[in-house]
């Protein structure tokens, strides 16, 4: 069975680490990362008709995911809603999503973004009959000052 994203995300929470670690290459992180299009990594991450491609997250001490979602038809986050530190911004590049957020519903098309604590339990859905493509900036608090 291969993993939702909310259960990639609880495994780096226990490892007391963001996300994105468990996608990164070896390579030393610089200051500054110019990413070209050709050189973009993608995770696919099937059992939630995502894949995650990563828009810039590997300068040193980076705060700040930076990646681009696109969701196949139908695709889910997961079964349980996420929860973690931070803060989102999803802007919805192309189709239709749906950001369940305490128990609200919220609609965006193209065009629309939401901007919410991470703290709070979400999760997403594609609502639209074809692929959704959402950029998402995801700010997470340094992990020595999460860390409790």
């Amino acid at each position: 069975m291969v993993p939702s994203i909310a259960i990639l995300m609880k495994i780096a929470q226990g490892l007391k680490q963001h996300v994105t670690v468990l996608f990164e290459d070896e390579n030393e992180p610089d200051e500054v990362a110019l990413m070209r299009r050709s050189e973009r990594e993608v995770v696919n991450i099937p059992a939630s008709k995502l894949k995650v491609a990563d828009l810039g997250s590997s300068i040193i001490d980076a705060n700040l995911e930076v990646t681009l979602l696109t969701i196949e038809k139908s695709g889910v986050s997961g079964k349980d809603p996420l929860i973690h530190e931070g803060e989102e911004i999803k802007f919805c590049l192309e189709g239709r999503i749906a950001y369940f957020i305490n128990d609200h519903e919220y609609h965006l098309e193209s065009g629309d973004c939401i901007h919410f604590k991470s703290n709070r339990p979400h999760y997403w859905k594609n609502i639209h009959p074809e692929t959704t493509r959402v950029l998402s900036v995801v700010f997470n608090p340094p992990v020595s000052e999460s860390v409790g």
